[in-house]
């Protein structure tokens, strides 16, 4: 996306940044000083469970506005009311247009602030997408009032994609497993090993069921564990993603028979050899998993982060 485009987009979507008085007044100018920047917060609740109250708030407002992901449920007016209720008045009349009306799957991450409110950051999918990627980035703040927690503000930071930190580590430790269980379903070949369900899903699932299918047959085995470093390149829906991975390869990588000799069905490695490669993870029966790689073999690459991974959110 040109730095043109976004700056077009940015125009036509940008939203009205919330940072609303006590008494429910007009949104202030960006120049203005916030009314509850320095309000005094108390809470006699534990950091846990405030944290969950926050979180809570956090969503009723969006579901005044928008609509889960998947849920097949409609914007209601109980809705709407439930979210003013939680939140100051131009929260919810100063939404976000860039979001409002759409589905939305949340990753709200509260954090305590020094006077007791909370700041709340969220990498927000939205479907459909309000620009050429589904996620954006919003933040907010909750501040307690007699013992309820209240959105107070709440805006987007930037059109820039965004994955939360939570959706990353889990796809990324998914990616990690099917690597490490290679090890163990072609030592012997075997493809009903559980771990090749458990790791893999869809079209490299066939493909390499029917790769150690083949090597079972011959007797052989696959060995090398390459030394990964994958990061998120993209959110496509709350259940995709792309991974990017500078691999250095191990020089033990090939196709070994009984006796432990090399064959000649992948080339030697070469010294320092790196390759690059893509992979699309499917979040299927809770687990995060390998459905499609692509790569490039003997190339120059740099490991992550890099300028392709999208900034992490939480």
């Amino acid at each position: 996306m040109t730095s043109l485009s976004r700056v077009l987009v940015v125009l036509l979507l940008v939203g009205v940044v919330v940072s609303c008085s006590d008494s429910g007044g007009d949104a202030k100018e960006d120049g203005d000083e916030s009314s509850t920047a320095g309000e005094r917060t108390t809470s006699t609740t534990s950091p846990a469970q405030a944290e969950e109250e926050v979180v809570e708030a956090w969503r009723t407002v969006w579901a005044g506005v928008t609509v889960e992901f998947d849920s097949g449920k409609s914007l209601t007016p109980e809705a709407e009311a439930a979210a003013r209720e939680i939140s100051e008045p131009a929260v919810i009349d100063a939404f976000p247009p860039v979001a409002k009306g759409r589905e939305a799957s949340l990753s709200p991450v509260p954090k305590v602030q020094a006077d007791g409110s909370y700041v709340i950051e969220d990498c927000v999918i939205l479907r459909p997408p309000p620009t050429f990627d589904p996620t954006l980035k919003f933040t907010g703040r909750a501040v307690n009032r007699d013992g309820r927690w209240v959105i107070t503000e709440l805006d987007h930071e930037s059109l820039d994609p965004c994955v939360a930190k939570s959706m990353a580590q889990r796809a990324i430790e998914g990616y990690e497993a099917y690597w490490d269980a290679r090890l163990e379903f072609w030592s012997p070949a075997d493809p009903s090993h559980p771990k090749v369900a458990e790791t893999l899903t869809g079209k490299q699932r066939a493909f390499i069921e029917g790769l150690l299918t083949e090597h079972q047959q011959r007797g052989v085995e696959f060995r090398g564990r390459p030394t990964t470093h994958p990061e998120v390149i993209e959110v496509r829906s709350p259940t995709e993603l792309v991974l990017l991975d500078c691999q250095e390869q191990d020089p033990e990588r090939g196709v070994y028979d009984a006796a432990g000799n090399r064959l000649n069905d992948v080339p030697p490695i070469d010294p320092g050899q790196r390759d690059v490669l893509s992979a699309v993870m499917i979040l299927e029966d809770g687990k995060w998993k390998v459905e499609d790689i692509q790569g490039q073999t003997k190339v120059e690459c740099q490991e992550a982060p890099t300028a392709e991974g999208i900034a992490v959110v939480g």
